[in-house]
């Protein structure tokens, strides 16, 4: 009796996680978005977990265009788009499809729900304010769900920098949602909850040593810091190691496309060292 309810408790716990979102909350980039979902799922290489599928599925969206704020819009949707990206989508889809790979059924509505549970604060989305737009908050949030780890402690020379996080309270001009005084007033109550907040850093130098390339796999997430005042992440990218190092997978705005960078992610921090104090190390959890 006691298994029977086991795996009853089982089964509904696997249920309760793909609780999909209704159709008509879902934004598609056009009509095909579903079949090319299906498909990258059905051609993948099976791996045993999702961790070691980030970087196959990062690799599937190279050449794709950089697109910036695809995510905005006047009502807040489930925007779903593999043609185009940003640096953020890019490695959220990435993820979820790795996640979603591993599912006994992998279809594109359950990358649809893993989608929302790692965009979203406790995984659903409820409106524009329950994104979570500040990666400190993304980490804290998909960390303490189960979602990712942060590595970036574990590494020698690892340290924390100080932020407070208000950059979009400051700015709410260049945010159209938040011409909605309520909107408005949800963000600064996140903010609140990162004033004076510490941020693991592990600075430039560190990229370099052994045992930080020896501790680093293909699909780690890299979060570039960044300088600017009340903003916490410049950049976010996926590794890929080429000839035993380091480089990055990223939806770049130089390049104007997904792409991996034919310097390794050492000297590429060291062209932005005037802007990116350091890195976050993040991984998905099996």
């Amino acid at each position: 009796m006691r298994s029977v309810i086991a795996i009853i408790s089982i089964f509904l716990s696997y249920v309760a996680s793909y609780a999909f979102v209704p159709q008509s909350m879902m934004r598609f980039h056009c009509e095909k978005d579903t079949t090319v979902i299906d498909r990258l799922l059905q051609e993948a290489p099976k791996h045993d977990g999702p961790q070691n599928s980030v970087y196959h599925f990062a690799s599937q969206l190279i050449d794709s265009p950089y697109k910036a704020n695809t995510l905005e819009g006047d009502q807040e949707y489930l925007s779903i788009n593999v043609h185009e990206f940003d640096c953020v989508t890019l490695v959220e889809t990435a993820i979820a499809l790795a996640k979603t790979s591993v599912a006994p059924s992998p279809s594109w509505r359950s990358f649809a729900s893993n989608l929302e549970s790692i965009r979203y604060r406790k995984g659903t989305m409820g409106g524009y304010s329950s994104r979570l737009h500040y990666m400190t908050d993304w980490i804290a949030d998909n960390v303490y769900r189960g979602n990712i780890k942060e590595l970036t402690q574990e590494i020698e020379g690892a340290t924390t920098i100080v932020k407070s996080l208000n950059y979009m309270s400051r700015h709410a001009e260049q945010y159209k949602a938040l011409s909605d005084s309520a909107n408005l007033a949800e963000i600064k109550r996140v903010e609140m909850g990162y004033h004076s907040h510490r941020i693991p850093c592990l600075k430039p130098q560190h990229i370099t040593k052994k045992s930080t390339i020896n501790l680093l796999k293909d699909g780690d997430i890299i979060v570039i810091l960044s300088k600017t005042d009340g903003l916490d992440a410049s950049h976010l990218a996926i590794v890929h190691f080429v000839d035993g190092k380091p480089h990055i997978i990223h939806a770049s705005t130089l390049h104007g496309k997904v792409t991996l960078e034919n310097i390794t992610l050492s000297d590429y921090l060291k062209r932005h060292a005037r802007t990116a104090p350091g890195i976050r190390i993040l991984r998905v959890r099996d």
